[in-house]
């Protein structure tokens, strides 16, 4: 039997084996079998993902880096990169200062944990082991990093027993003596994080202190911030809610111009925010507990199970991401005030404590187990949200489970995730084209990722329409020496795009560099690919591999333009061919495609079932640059077999995109 099938979208993505045999499924004839260093595009074709650039080594490359994007407005957005003890900045594709840096508190083991809220030129942090933190960027090269000092709170209930505590007076540096055993050296300041606050009321006066010291369980030392009524003994108090001894926020978000926490070790089930907005603006550290609307607010979700808040993130609700489910906090008419607390269950989907990333409407979340990722959106049928599996059909992509999240809007709206192992996966996500679907993103040579961040391109550096920025930390080996670099990758390459790219500017390597100056055959500044064997692509000609030698390669001819860096394999693999037959089904008949067409944009040379499409015209003159080819080419594909796959690679520093494959395909009679 003969049939003209095509394939004219890849959008399905990478599909798990699992699926092979349901082509009943609509995801099967958009879907392939391997699908690696080719993203999707929207309009359904896979086009070569471009290479990284190489922008500086981290501080130590002994330790893991960690990025987080801070994005001050559409022209102005940095990356941090957390490592070794310290903070450093990048701005504009390169590193600030020289380079500039500040302290942090957090080690190597807890980068992975923390969690963060931006609102303008401030970033708040938190940790379950640290007191929450907040950036302050004052300039491109002054930044603060400080303790939050909140007004008057959190706390924890009021005290209901008969313990008194007395403070020995209403103002300054104090001690503070309870009637029997309640103080814990974890109260006071613990390996560098505060001291717990204390709330105190005589008569109508609440005032409060931070604890500062620990003598006995009866005794401690404190400052005064809010001077007490008096220094009677009294019951009337309540201890702060955040210390070493009860543990520290793991989540934060904004909601409704409050800031919200969520989540310590002594209370996992509970969320503070902070007090409405007055006049002047937010007042995001204002935790004045009370019962008043513009209160701060503190509630804990009743459920019949412990169920520790993992992640915070405001939409139209406050959205509680917990170990068993996700709940939503708030009401669409009615603000979250202390007395108007609404929290109702969502998903029974439990959470892991990676900061989810928000899109549209949706929140995209990692599951307890860490090896799906869950779409939180409204299902206007049932007026409720659910959480559909985007891996389902994809599930041996993440094996190891994801360890890090980002989301790229444009041009193509991609989800990108880290896994455990180092592999870069990408999804496109668009629910308004009804569009998910997954790929690899092996990274050249033989670097991991370890973290990646999404900043928009600077219009000023590279003129990307809006585009999103891709940063990632590469782990590598580089001359037998462990090496962490910061890499970021280059726009997508389009002729016809905002940038003007042309094939001299195409990078389709990792790690580069770029050379534009006058004719040279050396290039210098390699350092950082030691002994490592590189593409290289002159004036837009791909020309001889070469081996870094003291930091340097010679050409064998000279150029005025070089794209320099590790190579990497693209890959597109289609699933078992089938086609509707009367008598049955073709899968398990001997296949073989007689003719088969391509239809390819921007593209110079690929190679199909281990054959060169031929690309190149007797005309074309050698070691000179090839215009891109857009428009169909004819592969001859020889052989029967049972799964009738094609196989579409590109190793070569150059551009490629899919947009259909269609042909005669030949199916065994029966």
């Amino acid at each position: 039997m003969r049939a003209i099938p095509a394939q004219t979208t890849f959008t399905g993505g990478e599909m798990s084996p699992k699926v092979y045999g349901r082509e009943d499924i609509a995801r099967y004839a958009k879907g392939c079998a391997e699908l690696q260093n080719f993203r999707l595009q929207i309009q359904g074709g896979a086009y070569r993902r471009p290479g990284t650039r190489y922008v500086a080594a981290a501080r130590d490359s002994s330790e893991k880096a960690q990025l987080i994007p801070f994005e001050f407005s559409s022209s102005v957005a940095y990356v941090l990169c957390l490592n070794n003890g310290y903070m450093r900045f990048f701005r504009d594709e390169g590193v600030l200062g020289a380079p500039y840096e500040i302290a942090i508190p957090w080690a190597e083991d807890d980068l992975a944990k923390l969690q963060h809220a931006q609102n303008a030129d401030i970033m708040y942090f938190v940790h379950p082991d640290y007191w929450p933190r907040k950036l302050t960027r004052v300039s491109d090269t002054t930044w603060t990093l400080a303790d939050v000092d909140f007004v008057d709170g959190p706390y924890l209930p009021d005290n209901t027993t008969g313990k008194t505590m007395q403070p020995s007076a209403t103002t300054g540096n104090i001690t503070i003596t309870c009637s029997s055993a309640y103080f814990n050296a974890g109260m006071a300041p613990t390996g560098g994080e505060r001291g717990a606050y204390i709330r105190i009321k005589h008569g109508a006066t609440w005032g409060y202190a931070e604890i500062t010291g620990y003598t006995s369980t009866t005794v401690v030392s404190a400052t005064v911030i809010s001077a007490f009524g008096g220094t009677s003994a009294v019951t009337t108090w309540a201890e702060g809610a955040w210390s070493s001894y009860r543990g520290f926020p793991r989540a934060v978000s904004f909601f409704e111009q409050r800031l919200y926490f969520g989540g310590t070790s002594y209370q996992p089930q509970t969320i503070w925010g902070s007090a409405a907005p007055v006049a002047a603006g937010p007042v995001y550290e204002d935790m004045t507990p009370g019962t008043a609307n513009d209160d701060a607010v503190n509630y804990t979700i009743a459920s019949e199970q412990l169920n520790e808040i993992q992640w915070l993130a405001g939409r139209d609700l406050l959205f509680i991401g917990t170990t068993s489910d996700v709940y939503a906090a708030g009401s669409r008419t009615e603000p979250l005030t202390p007395t108007n607390v609404r929290i109702v269950p969502q998903a029974s989907r439990g959470s892991s404590y990676y900061q989810p990333v928000r899109v549209s409407n949706a929140v995209l979340f990692v599951t307890r187990c860490a090896r799906k990722l869950r779409e939180l959106t409204y299902d206007f049928n049932d007026d409720s949200y659910r959480a559909p599996d985007l891996t389902v059909l994809a599930e041996h992509l993440t094996v190891g489970g994801f360890v890090d999240l980002a989301y790229a809007s444009d041009p193509d709206p991609i989800v990108y995730a880290v896994r455990n192992d180092g592999v870069l996966l990408g999804c496109l996500y668009d629910r308004d084209q009804d569009e998910v679907g997954w790929w690899r993103e092996p990274i050249g040579g033989d670097g991991v990722v370890e973290s990646v961040a999404v900043i928009p391109y600077n219009v000023a550096v590279s003129c990307g329409e809006s585009a999103s920025q891709v940063w990632v930390v590469v782990k590598r080996t580089i001359n037998g020496a462990t090496a962490r670099y910061i890499e970021f990758y280059t726009p997508k390459f389009d002729t016809n795009g905002a940038d003007g790219l042309t094939i001299e500017d195409a990078c389709f390597v990792d790690s580069s560099l770029v050379y534009s100056g006058s004719a040279t055959t050396t290039i210098t500044g390699l350092s950082h690919l030691e002994g490592e064997t590189v593409q290289i692509l002159g004036n837009g000609a791909e020309l001889p591999d070469a081996t870094v030698s003291s930091g340097q390669i010679t050409l064998q001819e000279s150029v005025t333009k070089a794209v320099v860096g590790l190579g990497y394999e693209s890959k597109i693999k289609t699933l078992p061919g089938v086609i509707p037959m009367q008598n049955g089904t073709s899968q398990g008949r001997a296949k073989s495609w007689g003719r088969l067409k391509v239809r390819l944009h921007e593209t110079v040379g690929l190679t199909i079932n281990d054959r060169a499409l031929p690309i190149r015209s007797p005309l074309d003159e050698m070691d000179t640059a090839l215009p891109v080819y857009s428009g169909l080419r004819e592969a001859q594909l020889d052989g029967w077999d049972e799964e009738g796959q094609i196989t579409i690679t590109q190793t070569r520093p150059l551009p490629a995109t899919v947009l259909a494959l269609f042909g005669v395909f030949q199916v065994e009679d029966l």
